[in-house]
């Protein structure tokens, strides 16, 4: 596991986990072309969902899980394209993690639903509101 040491000693993930850890993309260098996929993907999938604020916690925990798997995916997929010998052991983790990635698309639904749209007086009220 590659880490970034920072100056005040901190430290941040240069490539993703080998494991899901919940709010793994917080912990990789936003610095990073990684991260960069990682969270338009995320939001991505979270935009298609409806935004965040109409999603409950179990399904922003699966949109995460889902991101995690597209991206392990293409990692087992560029190692099969790299190094062909070893195609035959690969195979078998990638079509579990297809298996896995197929179930989460189907349970986050494969459709977009559309944001819920505010009308212009609701949203004045809710601004006074908050000051």
């Amino acid at each position: 596991m590659k880490k970034r040491a920072y100056t005040n000693g901190a430290t941040k993930r240069l490539e993703l986990p080998h494991k899901f850890v919940p709010g793994f993309i917080e912990q990789i260098d936003k610095r990073t072309v990684i991260y960069d996929l990682l969270n338009t993907s995320y939001c991505e999938v979270v935009g298609d969902m409806g935004g965040a604020e109409g999603m409950s916690h179990v399904k922003q925990s699966l949109a995460e899980r889902y991101v995690f798997m597209e991206f392990w995916l293409r990692t087992l997929e560029n190692k099969i394209l790299s190094n062909p010998k070893k195609t035959v052991a690969l195979v078998g983790r990638w079509v579990q993690a297809m298996n896995t990635f197929m179930g989460l698309s189907k349970t986050l639904g494969l459709e977009r639903r559309a944001m819920p749209v505010v009308s212009l007086q609701s949203y004045v009220k809710s601004k006074k509101k908050k000051k």
